[in-house]
């Protein structure tokens, strides 16, 4: 983050008297400094009474001016905002001695993650959120058929959501912000395949919409994603992957399968790695999830298997299911002519030796009479389960797909931290009692060439740790949640890694689930610079997933 301080300067307002006007007419200038990191971005002059952008301007030479007239202040800019980069300065000007009131700080994030936005909202915007996705589903499935009746009933549902919004926050941005949300979520009004010329006039059409990319990433779904898109004269498109550990089918929480079935509908990801796949009372879990996915217009691909699974959006080409339960399944697919392949795992639990430093027993049987810092006692206890095993197949089998130009993506739940959050500048937090370790399997993975998503974008463990075990879950009871309730248990085991290729650049990683974590028996809420992607409601899982987005260059196909 970076601090700015704006220093606005209000020039005096001519007063002017028209003889076909009753309002009077202001004259109006407003200046303002940043620092040099936003040369050329755009200024946004908001008036929040109207949900109207007022203007908009370039900064130059670290300044930015507007220049403008109004009919009257009280009618057309009772109360404005200045945004840059999408925070807010609000300016209050009052009829008689102007004076203009503002926030002598702002806070400017730069660089804002892709489908961090969700993380923004609160309580009240989430509710309304997901009450618009609930409503607007059964409206599709009543009036499916009926194109005409279906476009009128969006209509009053979007507006309805449009007034609760105002409702909620009178004139405040985050109205305008969850406008759009309702627009884009569904965007029924364009044409099944949009082209680009139609989604941009459909942008134009929202001055705010530029302002917030992650709406765009978020909601326009697979529509925008398969367009042939440009980056710097090369085409593109973005490839989004899930890892979900589903906690035996989502069956712990009331609800549980229910959100895993939104939450995909949600992010549309092209794939999904899923653990804990148990297909109890003889259903088959994946086929279940892709038809009830279809009901939600989502196609998927999927074939059956145990423990592991795998979603893709693209036709399967061929499915490994590995025998000797080690890493889990793979599939291999094709996207615009580029292979994939994606590997699930789920590795052995048992061993659980970063317990040991922490006072307890690797077996999750209790505390242990002291913690167990010798790094030699550690290994020996984590090597005693197959998590290295397991993953050195992974690498025999991946490296001979690598071979041929293969994508390879692997998503999982592995049981064991890395090596990267185990280090000198977290040995004496998290309660890891000042031991450093190189954790095995992430080293494998390290040495083989194969990169952690998450890592990569974020390389402090301190500011960034990334828990995603033991998750909070607000409809569970901690004691189901924890295994060490006397100590910090937290630790990133969840993973999503991909090997180099020239064809794809990793653009986004983000933590998913419940901002909370168990500590010490506590719910508490984390206070980390973490990239959160937030749930709409009931979390299935006792785990945090993982969201990350790769750019597909299309120019590089063979």
């Amino acid at each position: 983050m970076k601090h700015i301080l704006l220093l606005l300067l209000l020039a005096p307002f001519l007063v002017a008297f028209n003889s076909e006007e009753t309002k009077p007419r202001f004259e109006y200038t407003l200046t303002g400094e940043t620092n040099s990191d936003y040369e050329g971005e755009k200024v946004y002059l908001h008036n929040t009474s109207r949900n109207e952008l007022i203007d908009s301007t370039i900064v130059s030479d670290s300044s930015f001016s507007f220049v403008g007239k109004l009919d009257s202040i009280a009618d057309n800019m009772s109360m404005a905002k200045i945004t840059i980069d999408r925070e807010d300065i609000v300016i209050v000007l009052e009829e008689g001695d102007i004076a203009i009131n503002i926030q002598s700080e702002i806070v400017v994030v730069s660089g804002t993650p892709l489908n961090e936005i969700l993380n923004t909202f609160t309580i009240a915007e989430r509710s309304l959120y997901s009450d618009l996705q609930r409503d607007m589903t059964q409206t599709q499935y009543e009036f499916e058929g009926n194109e005409t009746m279906l476009q009128q009933k969006d209509i009053e549902l979007v507006d309805k959501y449009n007034s609760d919004s105002k409702n909620l926050y009178d004139t405040t941005f985050n109205a305008n912000r969850l406008n759009i949300i309702g627009t884009y979520l569904y965007p029924r009004t364009l044409s099944n395949e949009p082209t680009s010329t139609e989604i941009n006039e459909f942008i134009s059409e929202n001055p705010y919409a530029e302002k917030e990319p992650a709406i765009m990433q978020l909601l326009t779904t697979t529509q925008l994603r398969e367009l042939e898109l440009e980056e710097d004269g090369k085409e593109y498109r973005d490839i989004v992957m899930m890892s979900f550990n589903i906690w035996q089918e989502g069956s712990y929480v009331d609800g549980g399968y229910e959100s895993i079935v939104d939450e995909i509908t949600l992010h549309n990801p092209d794939f999904v790695t899923l653990i804990e796949v148990r297909n109890y009372n003889d259903v088959k879990f994946n086929a279940k999830l892709v038809a009830d996915l279809k009901k939600k217009g989502k196609t998927y691909y999927t074939n059956d298997s145990y423990d592991t699974g795998i979603l893709s959006k693209h036709p399967i080409s061929t499915f490994q299911d590995n025998k000797d339960g080690l890493w889990g399944i793979a599939i291999t697919t094709e996207i615009e002519g580029i292979r994939f392949a994606v590997y699930s795992a789920h590795l052995d639990y048992t061993n659980y030796a970063s317990y040991l430093p922490r006072g307890y027993n690797a077996s999750f049987s209790g505390k242990l009479p002291a913690p167990i810092t010798d790094i030699k006692e550690i290994q020996k206890v984590n090597l005693a389960s197959t998590r290295d095993d397991a993953i050195k197949a992974f690498v025999k089998d991946a490296k001979q797909k690598i071979k041929d130009g293969t994508i390879v993506l692997l998503g999982g739940d592995f049981n064991e931290p890395s090596h990267l959050d185990w280090n000198d500048d977290t040995k004496d937090l998290y309660d890891h009692n000042g031991v450093v370790y190189n954790w095995d399997v992430s080293m494998i993975m390290q040495d083989n060439g194969f990169v952690d998503t998450y890592r990569e974008l974020y390389k402090s463990a301190v500011t960034h740790p990334g828990f995603t075990f033991p998750s909070d879950n607000k409809d569970v009871e901690i004691n189901k949640l924890t295994w060490a309730p006397d100590a910090d248990e937290r630790d990133r085991i969840d993973f999503i890694y991909y090997y180099p290729n020239s064809k794809i650049r990793l653009i986004s990683s983000a933590t998913y689930g419940p901002i909370g974590s168990i500590l010490n028996n506590k719910r508490v809420d984390e206070d980390t610079e973490d990239n959160f992607i937030t749930p709409l409601g009931v979390w299935p899982s006792d785990h945090k997933a993982l969201i990350s987005t790769f750019r597909l260059y299309l120019d590089e196909k063979k």
